[in-house]
């Protein structure tokens, strides 16, 4: 901080020494000229560009662009590798999919072990996870995550039943038979996987049936199974899994006999039973919960 007072201070020093009439007057010997005998638009002129406070200003500008320049570029070549790096990690994740192929056919003629078919699955799903990464830093650098919670922040204000999504609207609990499945943990990469996909990956790991309603949805898939996920789970709860796609996607996940129903806020709004979020408006209610 005191390196960068003395660099502003510096500019602006240099700044006075550059003025019109002052520097002329340095090298004559001359005093410098006097000002207070010109016209208003003389003096408004003069004031505008030699004032202490305008050239400290002036200063302080050519040190913010100067920033912005240099974090334009760390921008810009941080964006650069991440990109490259995405690319190779594709290539390679390309060739150990052929390898894969080669081996599962040799193995299905008896000319390989099974080991070999799971050291290439693994390697595999280790490049998906780093393929995953890298795309999660790239999403950061050019700033979609903060564009997705912008627009989800805008679509929530203009939604006109967002008032009353913001709180239960007498919502039975969840039912003691899916209690041990939301705490258990499940660990996952889902790239740009179908929402059937994910609620299987889901019912195997809990044992829970899930559904998918067959609504249509107001956003760019169109309809629920048009859904694609991109979702990176480390031993989370199912809970906190359901959770966080309620948050990237705008679904709603409703506890019925039957098992899990997956729906929209407006489906969602005429059934009768528990959600995540607990937040769901249930028709036929008031604010504070009784029926009206």
């Amino acid at each position: 901080m005191k390196l960068r007072l003395i660099r502003v201070a510096l500019a602006a020093m240099t700044a006075c020494v550059l003025l019109p009439g002052f520097s002329s007057a340095l090298i004559s010997g001359a005093p410098p000229k006097d000002h207070l005998s010109g016209s208003l638009s003389e003096m408004l002129e003069h004031a505008l560009s030699s004032n202490p406070q305008v050239l400290l200003a002036k200063a302080k500008l050519l040190q913010v662009e100067a920033e912005l320049k240099d974090v334009r570029l760390r921008v810009t070549q941080e964006v650069l590798e991440a990109f490259n790096d995405r690319k190779r990690k594709r290539r390679e994740m390309e060739t150990v999919v052929r390898r894969l192929d080669r081996t599962q056919a040799l193995v299905d003629k008896g000319n390989m072990p099974q080991g070999e078919l799971y050291d290439l699955q693994l390697q595999i799903a280790n490049a998906e996870a780093d393929i995953a990464n890298v795309e999660g830093r790239l999403r950061y650098l050019v700033g979609a995550e903060l564009i997705l919670r912008n627009e989800k922040k805008t679509t929530a204000k203009t939604d006109v039943n967002s008032a009353n999504r913001s709180r239960p609207q007498g919502r039975p609990s969840v039912p003691q038979k899916f209690q041990a499945a939301l705490t258990s943990k499940v660990t996952a990469i889902f790239d740009d996987m179908p929402l059937d996909k994910v609620a299987s990956f889901f019912q195997n790991a809990t044992g829970v049936s899930f559904t998918l309603a067959t609504v249509p949805i107001e956003n760019e898939y169109g309809e629920i199974d048009g859904i694609r996920m991109g979702l990176s789970l480390q031993d989370t709860e199912l809970k906190g899994a359901l959770l966080a796609i309620t948050d990237l996607y705008d679904l709603v996940f409703v506890f019925r006999d039957y098992g899990i129903l997956v729906t929209t806020h407006s489906h969602a709004y005429s059934l009768d039973g528990a959600t995540i979020p607990s937040s769901v408006t249930l028709a036929g209610t008031t604010a504070g919960g009784g029926s009206r």
